[in-house]
């Protein structure tokens, strides 16, 4: 008579457990030293409205999301008005916010990062993966420490959960200089400093040749285009101009 061989259960519980374990500790390891990204001239995506919306390609690449207007009342205050982008899941998408601002900084830091909260809040409960606000700021001449800090105010408001980012305007800085705080120490918590190519370059210069004033300025910087630009020349200006990092492309 046989004896019936009892199968090794404990010794393959024994390597499930290990295995996931492992995958764990490599996940954990990951998340503490993400490998480096794939160099590319291409940043992110980035929609305007419902219309560029709609025509994001159809994969994983990073997008900015036009999601409103906050505008400045007459008591000094902001109401924030959505875009006509619906708010949907982006499943595995890293999505940054960018809100359009028209007035002064406001001297209430805490009223405004509470209505960027909500906005925030409204793409959020639709799961997706928000990694930025980007203020965009539409005014002849910004009190530029100012909105440094409000950038870093917003991010503390935040938890430090998200970046902040900051669109810049090239006439900015052909008005007045740079901030001296800014050439020392850049704000805290901003990660994006963005230009738009409409508003930054000039007439009869190159992109190059706009890249390479923007880069005078000493801070770190993104383009946003329309068009995307060919990716060996966008690399080659990396190259070059070190404080470049790369294109933001409308669509």
């Amino acid at each position: 008579m046989h004896r019936r061989h009892k199968k090794p259960y404990a010794v393959i519980f024994a390597v499930v457990v290990a295995l996931v374990i492992f995958g764990a500790l490599r996940d954990m390891d990951r998340v503490k030293n993400p490998p480096p990204a794939e160099r590319s001239a291409m940043r992110m995506h980035y929609a305007d409205d419902a219309h560029d919306f709609e025509k994001l390609p159809r994969d994983t690449s990073p997008v900015m999301i036009r999601v409103g207007t906050a505008a400045q009342q007459d008591d000094g205050s902001y109401t924030l008005t959505s875009s006509d982008i619906k708010p949907i899941t982006l499943p595995q998408r890293e999505v940054g916010l960018a809100i359009i601002v028209q007035g002064d900084v406001p001297s209430s830091f805490s009223d405004f990062n509470r209505i960027v909260e909500g906005e925030l809040n409204v793409w959020k409960r639709k799961n997706n993966k928000i990694s930025e606000i980007l203020l965009e700021w539409q005014s002849d001449a910004p009190d530029l420490e100012k909105l440094g800090t409000l950038a870093t105010s917003l991010r503390s408001h935040l938890k430090e959960d998200y970046w902040t980012g900051l669109g810049l305007q090239r006439s900015w800085f052909e008005k007045s200089a740079v901030p001296a705080s800014w050439r020392e120490k850049l704000p805290a918590g901003v990660r994006d400093y963005v230009y738009d190519l409409n508003e930054a370059k000039r007439e009869g210069e190159t992109i190059e040749q706009t890249v390479a004033a923007l880069e005078s300025y000493g801070i770190p910087f993104l383009i946003r285009i329309t068009e995307k630009m060919d990716e060996k020349e966008g690399l080659a200006l990396m190259d070059v101009h070190p404080k470049f990092q790369g294109f933001v492309v409308i669509r």
